[in-house]
């Protein structure tokens, strides 16, 4: 399942290219409260298999020295993911991508 994403990211960009928007991103995301409950079932099936994704991720994601660039550190991140996402499954919430 894809979240939903923002197609018009850059209609907030000023003619200076500057983005005059604080909350401009292009990678803004949101996930539907009916659509968490379908990530909340995936995460469960799929988190116990995580050890099956450090070939792929050696082969196209790993950059040893940026953020998460191993795969242990990336899967340090996941069980906050999953917490969030069992969370808000719990409350019928949905889930939003803010930029950093």
């Amino acid at each position: 399942m894809r979240p939903d994403t923002d197609e018009d990211a850059d209609a907030d960009v000023d003619a200076d290219g500057e983005h005059g928007n604080p909350w401009h991103s292009a990678m803004r995301a949101y996930c539907p409260p009916l659509n968490v409950v379908a990530l909340a079932q995936t995460w469960s099936a799929s988190g116990p298999r995580l050890e099956e994704l450090r070939g792929p991720f050696a082969a196209h994601a790993a950059a040893p020295g940026r953020w998460a660039g191993r795969f242990e550190e990336f899967t340090k991140l996941l069980p906050g993911w999953a917490e969030a996402v069992a969370e808000a499954h719990h409350r019928g919430w949905g889930l939003i991508g803010l930029p950093v």
